[in-house]
């Protein structure tokens, strides 16, 4: 059996979610409809820059905590003030590793969602105001269907909290669901199983690592 060494083993190992995780189980099955999804993916990739933003910053105090420590260890005349500070210096430089390894990862994802993000933009296209009222009523249809879906094949019925939801529905689209409810729960589950069969996120835009990478740059 061949030995690694630790940092040829931590190479292979990503913090955070994979790409299979990132469009599957995140954007697909969290957002539901085109837009849905699209909403999901913006929602995603805010989070990972707000995460950068972060990140950065605290690697960049990590330096200087190690600048500082470095600097009691050589200037001290205390021996036990060396000696904290040097202990000190080791910590803060194996975090300053482990902050490299969260911060690739993090732009990693980042990467992911922002290739997600513009493929679904360029779909919806514009989103006008009219147009958002329009989509957000599908999304919800979307979600309120999959929960009736949900607890007919778990419970044999609609439970409270969806019934909740489908009452708290405008009158029209409360009537469509409620009218779906009463002709095929079979055809409702049957739709939610085969449900976003057809988006695969395997076909991304091209877009060059290095340009999303700078506009992911924060700039001190």
């Amino acid at each position: 059996m061949k030995q690694f060494t630790l940092n040829e083993l931590l190479a292979d190992h990503q913090t955070g979610h994979s790409e299979f995780q990132d469009d599957n189980f995140i954007t697909i099955r969290a957002g539901g409809t085109t837009y849905g999804q699209y909403k999901q993916a913006l929602r995603e990739l805010y989070r990972r820059i707000r995460g950068l933003r972060e990140l950065t910053c605290d690697r960049e105090k990590l330096g200087v905590e190690i600048k500082r420590a470095t600097s009691i260890v050589v200037s001290s005349k205390d021996p036990f003030d060396g000696q904290l500070a040097e202990i000190e210096t080791r910590r803060k430089t194996m975090q300053l590793e482990e902050a490299d390894r969260v911060i690739e990862n993090t732009r990693r994802e980042a990467i992911r969602f922002y290739q997600q993000a513009c493929a679904l933009k360029d779909e919806l296209g514009d989103l006008t105001p009219k147009m958002r009222v329009q989509l957000e009523h599908e999304l919800w249809m979307h979600k309120a269907r999959e929960k009736i879906a949900i607890d007919f094949m778990t419970v044999g019925k609609m439970t409270t909290g969806t019934i909740e939801m489908v009452c708290s529905m405008p009158a029209n689209l409360k009537a469509v669901l409620l009218a779906e409810v009463r002709t095929s729960t079979d055809k409702l589950i049957k739709w939610f199983i085969n449900r976003n069969n057809d988006r695969h996120f395997d076909d991304l835009p091209e877009i060059p690592a290095e340009d999303i990478i700078k506009q992911l740059e924060i700039n001190p």
